[in-house]
């Protein structure tokens, strides 16, 4: 998941909830300009304090895991296909 993933899930959870971006940047004590900001994914400096801040404000979590766990590389995708066009017996 990147920033522009998150941007999304906010913006769809503050629909959601029927909440304007002046709300939600209320509630998160932001303006409404940067959550705009936030929501478009135009926004690389803002501190993990703010986005945690709009996220409680939608009661929504962050949870960290560890990185591809469960998912195929890009190795493994290729080898998969590779397998998938080796001639048949």
């Amino acid at each position: 998941m990147d920033l522009f993933d998150i941007s999304d899930r906010i913006r769809e959870a503050r629909k959601a909830r029927g909440l304007t971006q002046e709300e939600l940047a209320e509630r998160a004590g932001l303006s409404r300009v940067r959550l705009n900001q936030l929501e478009n994914g135009a926004v690389f400096d803002m501190k993990f304090g703010s986005v945690m801040s709009v996220l409680e404000a939608l009661d929504l979590t962050l949870r960290i895991g560890t990185a591809n766990a469960g998912r195929p590389t890009l190795d493994d995708l290729q080898r998969e296909q590779e397998e998938d066009s080796a001639p048949g017996l």
